[in-house]
């Protein structure tokens, strides 16, 4: 158990954690990540307050999962790259996640900010799906993505409209990101260990109220009948996975005001939580 971590990082008491689920091998669904099925050992914790679940995997598991090794066993390789973005921009909306997004995103920011030219922050950006399908005339985007092929592409296929950085968030410099409207994390809080400092991070980046939109896995997932536990939001990259009140509690400990917390089923079929903030 030595070489078993766990780091509660979003305000849950250690003395409400307890085991949940436990893997002794890869589930068929989790991408191959090269790890040996010798060995493979790995936990979730639930909060008996909030519901919310924490990892408790092998160190070297985390240690090695963000390599050039996880980019070629999620994306291929960089020459799909291409592909794959197009495979999914071409999904017609009711079957697009992404689309989806943007639709609530737009309809969300309708309401809240009346300035012609919205500054966005897309924290995460893999392929860049969401900031090069929201960028327009109204909507100008930021992206931030540590894998330096995402961005070389992300900077390509937006004919460099869009400004993309490569850089881990919580050591990128002041200097080369402004104040924005809105900061987004898609599907990101859960890979990292400490989303809370990425969130008050985020923060020092926006704008008199701004607003901070958040995308997880949801808890929920567990009751689905088919897959269970071994669904992808329980997979060996996920530190966390969030519950409503998890969700929550992170945006109030951060000083935000939330808005809308909403759980769903998106077109793929994946089981999400999503959430706006406001400053306050």
């Amino acid at each position: 158990m030595k070489s078993l971590f766990i780091k509660p990082s979003i305000g849950c008491n250690k003395k409400n954690i307890y085991k949940y689920l436990t893997y002794k091998k890869k589930p068929k669904s989790e991408i191959d990540f090269g790890f040996s099925d010798k060995g493979y050992l790995r936990f979730y914790y639930k909060c008996k307050i909030c519901g919310h679940l924490i990892a408790k995997h092998k160190k070297s598991f985390f240690e090695n999962l963000y390599s050039d090794l996880y980019f070629k066993s999620t994306y291929g390789n960089p020459k799909f790259l291409n592909q794959t973005f197009n495979r999914i921009r071409a999904l017609p909306k009711k079957k697009s996640d992404n689309k989806q997004r943007i639709i609530r995103i737009k309809k969300f920011l309708a309401k809240q900010i009346i300035a012609k030219k919205i500054q966005i922050l897309d924290i995460g950006s893999g392929t860049g799906i969401f900031p090069i399908s929201i960028h327009n005339n109204k909507f100008k985007l930021t992206s931030i993505e540590p894998n330096k092929d995402c961005v070389k592409f992300i900077l390509k296929k937006s004919n460099r409209k869009i400004k993309a950085i490569s850089a881990n968030f919580l050591k990128i410099s002041s200097k080369d990101l402004t104040k924005y409207h809105l900061i987004t994390f898609n599907k990101v809080l859960e890979h990292v260990e400490k989303p809370k400092l990425f969130l008050k991070k985020a923060i020092k980046f926006l704008k008199k109220k701004g607003i901070i939109y958040i995308e997880v896995p949801d808890v929920n997932a567990i009751y689905d009948k088919k897959e269970g536990k071994n669904r992808e939001e329980f997979a060996l990259g996920h530190h966390h996975v969030f519950s409503e009140k998890s969700l929550y509690n992170l945006f109030v400990s951060c000083n935000m005001r939330v808005v809308k917390i909403e759980s769903i089923r998106d077109p793929s079929g994946k089981y999400t939580l999503y959430g706006f903030g406001l400053v306050c």
